[in-house]
């Protein structure tokens, strides 16, 4: 294998979803039952214990949301440098979720169930509800499917010719294999500034790429779709090594597509 050197302007690109695989349990579910109960609980006569009741289950709506949200994506495998430790800050990092409301329920609930401290009025913890309805409702589909891969392309006249298929994700240990067609100013041996580091399996011209099929009997068709443009475009095929900011992009787009 060797190393070549990809340009950041393949992160400029336009973000498609590709494909995943669907999760067989249900981990939506028990979120939602906790919230009802909450819910539930607010329609009754309120009383101070009642609303310390629906507080504690509204906070272990979210965790319970957060920790399958975690045994799917084990978001603290994902290779990013000097990421928070925080699972709350490091999700709001990229993108997924805000924190603010979170924290503020976090910090309602520990003072009420650790420092006797009065909960929130009832229409206070009516708000609350709310948020955390949707917090679940915009954190579902990351329970439904999670996504394996996903493609950049570079839009206009040249995205019929060229673009990049990424397989990324919790399935593949968070190691981010590319592979696609570019054109030859895009892959050097050499760097510049904020270049993406590549470990390459397969890297071929279209000539090289059309000489390998008519040696097998089936001819490469002219600009054929997906196929690069010139004879010395480029198809390649490897894994990103670096650096940490390249990383860190590939994850946020991972997560846009969701």
């Amino acid at each position: 294998m060797v190393e070549r050197w990809l340009s950041p302007e393949v992160l400029q690109w336009h973000i498609e979803n590709d494909s995943g695989w669907p999760v067989q349990n249900d981990l939506r579910s028990r979120s939602y039952e906790i919230l009802a109960h909450a819910e539930q609980v607010l329609g009754l006569p309120p009383s101070e214990l009642a609303l310390v009741d629906v507080i504690t289950s509204l906070r272990r709506a979210i965790d319970r949301r957060l920790r399958a949200l975690n045994s799917l994506y084990s978001f603290r495998d994902i290779p990013i440098r000097d990421r928070p430790h925080d699972l709350l800050i490091q999700l709001e990092s990229l993108g997924i979720i805000r924190s603010h409301m979170v924290l503020k329920l976090i910090a309602i609930r520990n003072a009420v169930e650790h420092e006797d401290i009065a909960p929130p009025d009832h229409e206070a913890c009516k708000v609350f509800a709310e948020f955390t309805w949707y917090f679940l409702k915009s954190t579902d589909k990351m329970l439904h499917e999670v996504n394996s891969s996903f493609a950049l392309n570079p839009g206009g006249d040249d995205e019929k010719y060229y673009g990049l298929e990424i397989e990324y994700g919790p399935r593949n240990n968070w190691i981010a294999r590319v592979r696609g067609w570019v054109k030859p100013k895009m892959i050097m041996e050499d760097f510049g500034t904020e270049w993406i580091c590549l470990r390459i399996e397969e890297m071929n011209t279209r000539d090289e790429l059309a000489e390998i099929l008519k040696r097998r009997g089936g001819p490469m068709k002219r600009n054929e779709h997906g196929r690069g443009k010139k004879k010395d475009d480029i198809y390649f095929n490897g894994t990103v090594r670096g650096p940490a900011s390249a990383l860190t992009k590939l994850t946020e787009a991972y997560f846009s597509v969701i």
